[in-house]
């Protein structure tokens, strides 16, 4: 049964997504895969974010502003590394292994399913409540992109499709990262959606 409580949902899903980062990023660097080292990144960014909303669950407006901001700061610093990684895995030429890549992509899609069933209850709560389930949401596009982006791998023999999707993933968390933190207009109407 469970319990209705924001505070309880943010733990369990902040737990499953914090042990999800670490199976993630170890997988990540045996399999050589960009995708996977990417969606460990956002396990480990969405995991500090349950936490942090945890918090700041009581707090003022203010607070809540400071966090979010804070996070963006987080998404920016998290595409630039995955941009890097997988620039850096494309000059070695290095091809993922694609069964590994489709297997932790299926675990990573059921806990990202997990934590959305937990947190959708409270999604109307907060502002921030509302913030992560929509990224946790998100999340579970992702898993499936890498799990394609494994099945073309094996097919073609290649680590583009892995170097894609990582890209992909980076340029998206980038992008959205660098407008809410330049615009203070877009940065208030995102805190309100």
């Amino acid at each position: 049964m469970i319990k209705k409580s924001p505070r309880w949902a943010l733990i369990m899903a902040g737990g499953v997504n914090l042990l999800m980062g670490f199976i993630e990023i170890t997988a990540s660097f045996f399999s050589l895969s960009s995708s996977l080292f990417a969606d460990s990144l956002d396990f480990f960014v969405d995991g500090v974010n349950y936490f942090s909303s945890l918090i700041i669950l009581k707090k003022s407006d203010k607070i809540h502003r400071k966090v979010w901001l804070i996070k963006w700061h987080m998404m920016v610093i998290f595409g630039i590394g995955v941009l890097l990684w997988a620039i850096f895995k494309y000059i070695h030429g290095w091809i993922p292994r694609w069964e590994v890549m489709t297997t932790i992509s299926i675990l990573a899609l059921w806990a990202n399913l997990f934590s959305a069933w937990i947190l959708q209850a409270f999604q109307n709560d907060s502002l921030d409540l509302r913030a992560v389930w929509l990224c946790t949401r998100n999340d579970a596009l992702w898993n499936i992109l890498i799990m394609i982006a494994g099945y073309l791998t094996l097919h073609f023999s290649s680590p583009l499709p892995d170097i894609i999707v990582s890209i992909f993933m980076g340029i998206l968390v980038l992008k959205s990262g660098i407008e809410i933190i330049i615009s203070p207009e877009k940065r208030e109407s995102h805190s309100h959606h």
